[in-house]
């Protein structure tokens, strides 16, 4: 997995973040599986774009990253 400090990974806000938190990708507006505590990455099917996901200990998520 990828460092969070990296140059290429970029941070979800605002519009792309609430697309995102519907299972939608922000990039091409594909549907997305979207991911959990377990399983933090996930990857658009259509476009291949890689996003990860940070969760609170309650399974509520907190963050998201395109990668």
């Amino acid at each position: 997995m990828r460092r969070l400090e990296d140059e290429d990974i970029i941070k979800l806000e605002g519009n792309d973040l609430i697309v995102f938190s519907y299972s939608m990708c922000p990039a091409c507006g594909a549907d997305i599986i979207f991911p959990d505590r377990d399983n933090p990455e996930t990857t658009c099917g259509q476009c291949g774009t890689t996003y990860l996901a940070e969760f609170d200990e309650h399974g509520f998520l907190l963050r998201a990253y395109k990668l």
